[in-house]
Formats: C-alpha cells, structure tokens, sequence
C-alpha cells in the first residue's frame, strides 16, 4: 500500500515540478528584459549593452541604444516559447502594439539575444551607413580630415581605405565608395557634352540638369537633375557652362 502510495505522489509531484520550474524560468526571464528596459530608460548604454549575448553584441556599436529610449513604456511582459534565437518575450505596448526580446542562457544568466526594435535599425544598417559616408565622410576626407576620424555609425569599427575606395569592415559599404570619383570625372565629360550641345541650339543660361529640362521643354537635361555616380546624395550644378559635382568639383582629383 505504501508503495503504491509512493508512485502516486511521484507522478504527481513530476508535473508539478515541471510547472515550479517553468515558472521560475519565466520570472527570471522577465527580470532580466525588465533590467534591459530599466538601464535604457535611465541612460546606462554601457550596463545595457553587457546584457547582450556576444553574437548580438558584435553586431552594433552600443551608441546605437539610445536610439531605443523612446520606446521604453511597456504595460505587460510574456513570457513564451523556444524559438531559434531563443526564448521570445512579448512586450505589450501602450498602443496596443508589441516587442519582442529574445533570450538565451549564457553561463547560467539569462542574456538578450534579439530585440524586435533593434532589428528595425540594423535593418537599414546599409542606408544609414552609405548616407553617412556619402554625405559626410566623403566630403570632408576631400578637405583633408583624417580617415582615423570616422566609423561606422551602425557597428563602430573605423572606415578603411584600399586604393582610393572607402570600405565598411562591417560590409555596409558593399564594394565601398570610389572616395576621389573617377566615375563621377568621366560622367562629367559626358554632362559636358551636353551643355555645349544645349548652348549651341540657343538655349538660354541654366544653373542646373533640371533648369536645362525646363529650359528645353525635355530635349535636354533631366527632371530633377544628375546626380553623381560615386554619391547619389549629390547633384551636378552647371557653373560657367561646365558639370560641377559638389562634392568632386570638375577637374579629376583621382591622381592627387
């Protein structure tokens, strides 16, 4: 009878501990999501960012967190499944929206492996990155500034050059960015063509590709203008009847 008692109390206690453990699993979960909100929310990046795994650590430059501080006012947490970059927490939202945090246990602490709002921003890691060299680094390498001045907004490493051409190490750049524009210097010789062709129809004077296309009714030009091929951020100007790049100029600076 005592036996069988036993093996009763055993199969129940099993479930039960399953269920105990579950739970403090959950609780445990949650306080760390709960740090992670509560060290962006009074600034500490750096504290925050020590709550990430490696894999996601290296993936972004800790700066990038404060891009998260607006979004920091959560009215639930959820703790749920197993999922492949861990075990997702779902964050409900004031709007009625949610965000997920993602955690794995790393050396028996729990350490956040995915954030939803931090996939937003890597997710245009490549267009803040080319925006950024294109419309700053770029132009000021041109006037001289050292390249140890610049990195990668998104993941911090300093830019590097090879043979003139701009590179992310984080591969933003993809191929990277022809710094001293020798395609833009070969464009321009073609832009140049046109100008003198448009002048010789007896256009009247233009400022720019799209002044040209209003001038000419289309014949020539471009609605909206050329931009350069080396930094489509920038657009040709015609000063003294020539193709101007603002960032490049018109004479070849490849060979300085």
């Amino acid at each position: 009878m005592k036996r069988y008692l036993y093996v009763i109390a055993l199969v129940l206690l099993v479930p039960l501990a399953i269920i105990v453990r579950q739970h403090s699993q959950a609780v445990l979960m949650k306080e760390t999501v709960e740090e992670y909100l509560e060290f962006l929310n009074r600034g500490d990046i750096e504290y925050a960012y020590t709550l990430n795994t490696d894999s996601l650590a290296a993936l972004y430059d800790p700066e990038l967190l404060t891009s998260l501080q607006d979004s920091l006012i959560v009215e639930k947490i959820i703790a749920e499944k197993l999922e492949e970059r861990g075990y997702r927490c779902t964050l409900i939202l004031p709007d009625g929206n949610s965000r997920s945090i993602w955690l794995q246990r790393v050396d028996g602490d729990w350490r956040i492996s995915g954030d939803s709002e931090l996939d937003n921003i890597l997710g245009t890691a490549e267009m803040l990155c080319t925006s950024y060299a294109q419309g700053t680094v770029v132009p000021l390498l041109l006037e001289g500034t050292p390249l140890n001045s610049f990195s990668c907004p998104i993941s911090g490493e300093m830019y590097i050059m090879e043979d003139g051409v701009l590179k992310c190490p984080a591969r933003h750049l993809t191929d990277g960015i022809d710094v001293y524009g020798r395609e833009c210097t070969l464009f321009c010789d073609s832009l140049n063509t046109i100008i003198n062709t448009y002048y010789a129809e007896g256009y009247p004077p233009a400022l720019s590709f799209s002044d040209m296309f209003e001038n000419s009714e289309g014949a020539f030009g471009q609605r909206g203008g050329y931009h350069c091929p080396n930094n489509a951020y920038t657009y040709y100007e015609i000063i003294n009847a020539e193709a101007v790049c603002p960032v490049h100029g018109k004479e070849d600076i490849s060979a300085e």
